[in-house]
């Protein structure tokens, strides 16, 4: 799948890749995957902002999904359902979200 940026682009099967390197990345993969996390958690927090009416009060991963109306963030973001089950997935498992 193709993730879109304004202008950046984003291939799911390289940073599914860049991942499964681990410690044996290259200097361009590590930068690539570090761009795309700052995004991926920019779009988590708006999916997560659009699921609550607290905004003080942070819902957990499990919560999001628990809340998950897709298209309720289909009227305010212009996201798939796969892009958006693509974001939850990988912040809940490449980024550590302290509570």
């Amino acid at each position: 799948m193709i993730i879109r940026d304004n202008g950046q682009e984003y291939d799911s099967e390289y940073i599914e890749a860049a991942i499964a390197k681990g410690d044996d990345r290259d200097s361009i993969q590590r930068d690539i995957l570090n761009m795309f996390s700052r995004f991926a958690y920019y779009r988590y927090h708006q999916i997560r902002s659009l699921l609550t009416t607290r905004k003080c009060k942070k819902l957990s991963i499990e919560q999001v999904r628990e809340r998950l109306d897709i298209d309720k963030i289909q009227a305010y973001l212009a996201l798939s359902e796969e892009e958006i089950n693509y974001f939850i997935n990988f912040v809940e498992k490449n980024i550590k979200i302290i509570s």
